[in-house]
């Protein structure tokens, strides 16, 4: 496991914050759950930032135009706000929505 993430942390631009949150996840010595969806959720973002990059140089014939890339805690706005634990009422809606 250690090679691995040595080895990821060779391709990642470690002046840039989001790569760098990248790093921070798969640091500790144990991922868990919570740490392994954050994970994925990072590079689920730098990829699809990396796929648009590409699709937009590839076909603009106009001067290269910038592709934001969208952060972990911007991702995590989108959400909105988590749902209550089971067994608790909440009003909030997520991603999700159960039908009553």
């Amino acid at each position: 496991m250690a090679k691995a993430k040595l080895a990821l942390s060779l391709l990642l631009n470690p002046t840039d914050p989001d790569d760098r949150a990248i790093i921070n996840v798969i640091s500790g010595d144990d991922l868990g759950a919570t740490r392994a969806e954050e994970f994925h959720i990072h590079v689920s973002l730098l990829l699809k930032h990396d796929w648009e990059r590409a699709k937009k140089e590839s076909t603009s014939l106009l001067p290269r135009q910038k592709v934001t890339r969208l952060s972990y805690q911007a991702y995590l706005a989108t959400l909105g706000p988590k749902p209550a634990p089971a067994g608790k009422s909440s009003t909030a809606v997520g991603p999700v929505q159960e039908l009553a």
